[in-house]
């Protein structure tokens, strides 16, 4: 008998039986930890072009509804069809993403996400198009005044200057100059003594020892993508994580594998 763990993705390979394929999921905690999600465009079964979860998607159609891959069900949707990304696919990699631009779209849990208390790990998969906009957020939070008040790891640069920023909280921040016509994987860890690391590709590109611990208020929204012209590989909050740096490399690797980087 073959027994299949609930956080293991599993594919039929001609010939080879069944093999089971690591996913971010395993990372989130079995119990306790405040809340997360995991966006991933490359399974198709988590993509539909309607807001009730009926029609798939397929490629070069429009993406209405994202299933949440992590536990606690915080899917993301778009009812104004002019908002919704585009479902790609990529030639070189065989794997899916999802395509911003040119206007301001974006997906929009339909639930608020409380703003957890301990360590955390986020992580987006992008790459840029162009910047016909300034400040194109990747993945953010609203909270009940503004975004930087959602105390949960924010990604978006801005055109001007070239700089990557990674926000946390209302005195939490990290920039740093990145090539943004390359693909990346950037990510942030923020544990509960208040250090905030960024990472590009895996290198550290920054770090803030002043973040505040987040309060257990609660957020309004999440949103994956904000303004435009770039491709989403997938994104990704753990509260709770287990803070190391092979947990981290771990998910790192796993994103940047879909996009077909060298890691």
């Amino acid at each position: 008998m073959v027994r299949v763990h609930w956080w293991t993705e599993v594919r039929v390979m001609p010939g080879l039986g069944m093999r089971a394929h690591w996913s971010p999921r395993i990372m989130f905690p079995v119990s306790g930890g405040d809340a997360g999600c995991f966006y991933d465009p490359s399974d198709l079964s988590t993509m539909f072009q309607d807001v009730a979860g009926t029609i798939p998607c397929a490629v070069d159609s429009t993406v209405a509804l994202i299933k949440d891959k992590g536990p606690f069900g915080y899917d993301a949707s778009q009812s104004d069809s002019a908002k919704r990304p585009t479902l790609k696919k990529d030639s070189a990699t065989g794997r899916h993403f999802l395509r911003y631009g040119p206007e301001v779209q974006h997906l929009v849990t339909g639930l608020v996400i409380p703003r957890p208390t301990g360590d955390i790990f986020s992580a987006v998969a992008i790459q840029h198009i162009s910047d016909t906009l300034d400040f194109p957020g990747y993945f953010r939070h609203r909270g009940f005044t503004n975004d930087i008040d959602s105390r949960l790891p924010v990604f978006f640069s801005q055109k001007s200057t070239g700089k990557m920023f990674v926000e946390f909280g209302s005195t939490g921040s990290v920039s740093f100059t990145t090539n943004r016509a390359l693909k990346n994987v950037f990510s942030c860890t923020r544990i509960v003594s208040g250090a905030l690391t960024a990472y590009s590709n895996g290198s550290i590109a920054g770090v803030d020892s002043s973040v505040d611990n987040p309060t257990s208020d609660t957020l309004k929204e999440t949103h994956v993508g904000v303004t435009a012209n770039f491709d989403l590989y997938g994104a990704l909050v753990i509260s709770g994580f287990v803070n190391s740096t092979a947990n981290r490399a771990r998910i790192e690797k796993w994103f940047a594998e879909r996009m077909g980087l060298v890691y």
